[in-house]
């Protein structure tokens, strides 16, 4: 999806796969969020999530039993905490 703005345009977009599909790229994904962001976090939900922020891009990533799910926002110009809560409440979405 694509937002325009003023200053721009964002972008959200949400990618699937299946959760095998999913495990077998997490550690790696995972492990390149730590130099790419300002913010990581390790989520309990799902079988393992974490969401990764800076000033303008984010992601989180989810696997469960649904499937694995990644997330990513770019040029919203949010703050970490901004991003951090829609990632959130994105991921509380796909879960539901």
């Amino acid at each position: 999806m694509l937002v325009r703005r003023r200053q721009g345009v964002a972008s959200l977009s949400i990618t699937t796969s299946s959760k095998l599909a999913g495990e077998a790229t997490y550690d790696y994904q995972r492990q390149q969020a730590d130099p790419q962001y300002d913010r990581v976090i390790d989520l309990e939900a799902g079988d393992r999530a974490y969401l990764a922020a800076k000033d303008i891009r984010a992601e989180a990533v989810l696997i469960s039993d649904q499937g694995a799910y990644t997330v990513t926002m770019s040029s919203f110009s949010f703050d970490l905490d901004r991003y951090e809560r829609t990632l959130r409440a994105i991921l509380d979405k796909i879960l539901a």
